[in-house]
C-alpha cells in the first residue's frame, strides 16, 4: 500500500506494528493460486455515476480447520460508571443498571495460539451460537480466521492470509446460518478486496476489486443471501483523495458504486441494511488530527442520498451502523475528545447523546429485536472492555474485562434473547476472547 495510512488502525490506537505489508511472499503465491481468479482485473474507472462490472463468482479455496477446547470463568455485571450528562443534543441520560436481566459474564478464551490476534467481527445465529472473524499475526504470517462454538469447544479455520494488520475483517450471516466474510488482501502493489463464504459447503474465496489502497470494509448480507459491502478505496496518484464504494452481488455479479468522497486521509465505514434491503453507509473524514464530519448516505430513494450526522464537529471515528425493526438508523462513534457517541435518526432528525466520557476506541454498536442499543468499546486509558445500554431506557456502562490490556479490536452483536456477544482482544496474553451476557 506504500504510503498509504488509513488501513493501518492499529498504528492509530496505539498498537505496534510488527509485520510489514509485503513479507511472505509465499503466502501470497500461494493463497493466490487457491482462491483468486487469475483472470480478474483492476477497476480503474472512478467516475461517481457509473456501475462497475468487477468479477464472476468462479474462485474457491477451502481453509483448514483445528479444535481448541476452553475453559470459562464467569463475571458478575454490577454497573461501574454513572453516565448522566447529554453534551451534543436532546437525549439525556442517567445512570442505571447496565442490564435488567439476572445473570453474568461469560468469558472464553476463543483461540489461545501464542499469535497476536488483530482486531475481530461477530454474529450470531438462530441458535444464539457465535460465529467470528479475526486475523491471527504470526512471526512470518497474517491470516484471516473464522471460529464457530460446538458442544463446548472453538472450532477455528483459516480463510486466507496475507492480509491487513490493522484492518479487521467483517462477517455476517445469512438466514440459513452460513459465514460471509470480506477482508483485505496484499497483493504486490495493489490492495485486493476478498469476499468468502461456506453456503456451498467449503469456503469459497472470491477476489471483488483490487486497488492501490483499501481499507475499513463492512460487510451486510440481505435476505436473499446477497452482499452488500463498503469501504475505503484510493489510488496511487490520489492517496489522500479517497473515496467511500458500495459494492454489492446483488444482480448476480459484483458491481461497484462511489458513494462519497474523503479529504486528506479518510478512515471508517461501517453499512448496515434496512428492512426492504436498502443499504445505509456511515461514514468519516480524517483531517489532520482529528476525525469528521460523520456522514450517513443510503440510496433508500433510488439514488445516493448523504447527510451529516454531526454538522461540521469533529468525530466519527471507529464509526458503527444498526438499524431496528422500524428503519430508525443508530450509529455509534467516537469523538473528538475520545468521548463515546450515539446518534439516532428515531425523532426524525439525527440526536446525539454522550454515553460516557474519556479516551475510547473500537467502538461497536448492535440493536435488539426491541430497538436497544448495545455497545462495545475499548477503554485506551484503563486497558479494558467496556459495554453500554440502553436496555432500561436510560444509559448505563459496566466493565466487562479487565486482566491487562484488554478490549482493542472489539465487536458486539445480540441473540435472539438480547443478550450481548462480544469478541474482543487480549493484547496481553496475545489471545482473542468472547464474552457473552447470560
Amino acid at each position: 500500500m506504500g504510503s498509504f495510512n488509513f488501513p493501518f488502525r492499529a498504528i492509530l490506537k496505539g498498537a505496534p506494528m510488527k509485520i510489514l505489508k509485503h513479507a511472505a511472499l509465499g503466502s501470497i503465491i500461494l493463497f493466490i493460486i487457491l482462491s483468486c481468479n487469475p483472470n480478474s482485473g483492476d477497476d480503474d474507472d472512478t467516475s461517481p455515476n457509473d456501475d462497475d462490472t468487477i468479477i464472476d463468482d468462479d474462485s474457491e479455496s477451502e481453509g483448514t480447520t483445528s479444535t481448541t477446547t476452553t475453559s470459562t470463568t464467569t463475571t458478575t455485571w454490577p454497573p461501574d460508571d454513572d453516565i448522566g450528562d447529554d453534551t451534543i443534543d436532546d437525549d439525556t441520560t442517567d445512570d442505571d443498571t447496565a442490564d435488567d436481566d439476572a445473570g453474568a459474564w461469560s468469558i472464553e478464551v476463543v483461540a489461545p495460539t501464542g499469535e497476536d490476534a488483530v482486531g475481530s467481527s461477530i454474529a450470531v445465529d438462530g441458535s444464539n451460537d457465535p460465529h467470528i472473524a479475526f486475523i491471527a499475526a504470526g512471526t512470518q504470517t497474517i491470516r484471516v480466521e473464522y471460529a464457530t462454538k460446538s458442544a463446548g469447544s472453538w472450532n477455528v479455520a483459516t480463510i486466507g492470509g496475507l492480509t491487513c494488520w490493522g484492518c479487521a475483517p467483517s462477517i455476517a450471516l445469512d438466514e440459513n446460518g452460513f459465514a460471509h466474510i470480506v477482508y483485505n488482501f496484499f497483493l504486490s502493489s495493489n490492495d485486493v478486496l476478498i469476499y468468502s463464504t461456506n453456503k456451498s459447503g467449503p469456503w469459497v474465496s472470491i477476489p471483488i476489486t483490487s486497488e492501490w489502497g483499501i481499507g475499513d470494509q463492512s460487510l451486510a448480507i440481505d435476505d436473499n443471501g446477497k452482499a452488500h459491502v463498503a469501504a475505503y478505496v484510493s489510488d496511487y496518484y490520489h492517496p489522500y483523495d479517497p473515496q467511500i464504494k458500495y459494492l454489492t452481488d446483488k444482480s448476480g455479479i459484483w458491481t461497484q458504486e462511489i458513494v462519497g468522497y474523503g479529504s486528506f486521509e479518510t478512515a471508517y465505514s461501517s453499512i448496515a441494511l434496512d428492512a426492504s434491503g436498502y443499504p445505509h453507509i456511515a461514514y468519516c473524514s480524517h483531517i489532520a488530527i482529528l476525525y469528521g464530519p460523520l456522514f450517513h448516505a443510503t440510496n433508500a430513494s433510488g439514488s445516493w442520498q448523504t447527510d451529516p450526522v454531526n454538522g461540521s464537529l469533529p468525530g466519527g471515528a471507529d464509526n458503527s451502523i444498526a438499524i431496528d425493526a422500524n428503519d430508525h438508523v443508530s450509529i455509534a462513534y467516537i469523538g473528538g475528545a475520545g468521548t463515546l457517541i450515539f446518534a439516532t435518526n428515531a425523532s426524525g432528525s439525527w440526536g446525539k447523546t454522550t454515553v460516557d466520557i474519556g479516551a475510547y476506541a473500537y467502538s461497536s454498536l448492535a440493536i435488539d429485536s426491541d430497538g436497544f442499543a448495545h455497545i462495545s468499546y475499548y477503554d485506551s486509558s484503563a486497558m479494558d472492555l467496556k459495554y453500554a445500554t440502553n436496555k432500561s431506557g436510560q444509559w448505563a456502562i459496566a466493565v466487562v474485562d479487565s486482566e491487562g490490556d484488554i478490549g482493542q479490536g472489539c465487536a458486539i452483536a445480540v441473540d435472539t434473547l438480547g443478550h450481548p456477544h462480544i469478541s474482543y482482544v487480549d493484547s496481553t496474553n496475545r489471545q482473542l476472547k468472547y464474552a457473552v451476557w447470560q
